[in-house]
């Protein structure tokens, strides 16, 4: 073997000590795959590796004792109230959900070390139980009689794969749908022309690892802002999430997708005389209506026009009512990572819409109200006089 190939082999094995140092960290209190504690015994006694030699006399950790066959022996014999209960949809949806995961190149895993991968259905049980609950990794992973790396990778795992279905699941109206939800809301309110509600969310989070203060929002907590459309049925039809919960509202839409979008072609967004409903910490354009400033001196006419946009904006709140009675995780998400906190809520959303298209009934997540808004300072917006001129409309022809 010549000089280069062994500096060659020197460096990779430098690399798979460190990679292996790393491994070893994260399943500090789990039982350590065989495969990395022989690598870490061999690779401590080269030299040229010092940070591994404090691992040389490293024992092998005993079994970790875990609660086994429940997904095999207990989940079989519930009953379908049960199952609902813990795991938040029924059989048929999780059947269905299950059909889709199976298509996803995130859930084609091998076995890795000698043992089995671990079944899709049981990822997805498992996630759904996480979101479904307010239980921490470790209490998953026994649980479910898994290390709390597999319980972790298995989550990520199912969220990536069902962010894949969003842009089919959390879909902007079109075509027929486009009348369709145009008349559920004109059956509420007699508003005629609103394709949606929109709002901003607070996810109540961790203190993030990279600045903090940033995600405190006005309640001095920390959280990130969950910005969503949905239709009278509850459905989310647009979603954008991440943004600190120190920013306004107004801040997260004039960067969303969706004011980008429908800023380059309105008409495809929102034909004809088409708009969505916000409150006032939106700015009214001929696609958004906002409501009237009440400075005391409201028209009746005006305050009858709020009460009617206020009436048919409540859809939003809902939605976001049961997201969070339903995944019970997003009243407090105890990630660190912002990006997997972004997964996480977007794959809640997903779910949400999922449960909805399938009859899931709603009612029993809905008693469960999420906490009250986080307000917003008064923002005072640049007149559109075409909105104003089209709100104007709007109030006379439902006076």
């Amino acid at each position: 073997m010549d000089r280069a190939d062994e500096v060659r082999r020197r460096r990779i094995r430098i690399i798979v000590g460190l990679v292996a140092t790393v491994v070893a960290s994260l399943l500090q209190g789990d039982d350590m795959p065989d495969s990395i504690y022989d690598e870490i015994c061999v690779l401590s006694q080269d030299p040229g590796i010092p940070e591994l030699r404090r691992l040389r006399g490293l024992q092998r950790r005993a079994s970790v004792p875990r609660q086994m066959n429940y997904f095999e022996a207990v989940v079989p014999m519930q009953s379908d109230l049960d199952f609902r209960r813990h795991f938040r949809l029924q059989r048929a949806t999780v059947d269905i959900v299950c059909g889709k995961l199976a298509q996803s190149v995130h859930m084609a895993v091998e076995s890795i070390g000698g043992r089995a991968p671990v079944p899709i259905r049981k990822q997805l049980l498992i996630t759904l139980w996480w979101l479904g609950s307010k239980s921490t990794m470790r209490e998953l992973a026994d649980k479910w009689g898994i290390s709390r790396s597999t319980a972790w990778v298995s989550v990520r795992r199912v969220c990536f794969a069902l962010q894949d279905m969003a842009p089919l699941l959390i879909c902007w109206p079109k075509g027929t749908s486009i009348d369709q939800v145009q008349a559920e809301f004109h059956a509420a309110q007699h508003i005629h022309g609103v394709m949606g509600a929109i709002d901003g969310c607070h996810i109540p989070i961790k203190a993030p690892k990279e600045a903090p203060d940033t995600y405190l929002n006005r309640k001095r907590f920390h959280s990130v802002v969950l910005q969503a459309v949905c239709d009278r049925n509850l459905m989310f039809t647009d979603v954008y999430c991440g943004w600190p919960g120190s920013v306004h509202d107004a801040r997260v839409f004039d960067n969303s997708p969706l004011k980008q979008l429908a800023t380059a072609d309105v008409d495809q967004f929102f034909p004809g005389e088409s708009f969505i409903v916000g409150d006032s910490a939106y700015p009214l354009l001929s696609w958004v209506m906002t409501p009237f400033r009440d400075d005391g001196h409201l028209t009746a006419a005006q305050t009858n026009y709020n009460y009617k946009h206020s009436s048919t904006r409540m859809c939003i709140e809902r939605a976001f009512a049961l997201l969070k009675g339903r995944w019970r995780q997003l009243k407090y998400l105890n990630v660190t990572n912002v990006e997997n906190m972004t997964h996480i809520v977007l794959t809640a959303c997903v779910l949400h819409n999922m449960a909805i298209m399938h009859e899931d009934d709603v009612n029993d997540f809905l008693n469960d109200l999420p906490e009250g808004d986080v307000p917003n300072p008064t923002l005072h917006f640049q007149p559109n006089i075409g909105a104003v001129h089209k709100r104007d409309r709007i109030v006379d022809l439902i006076a």
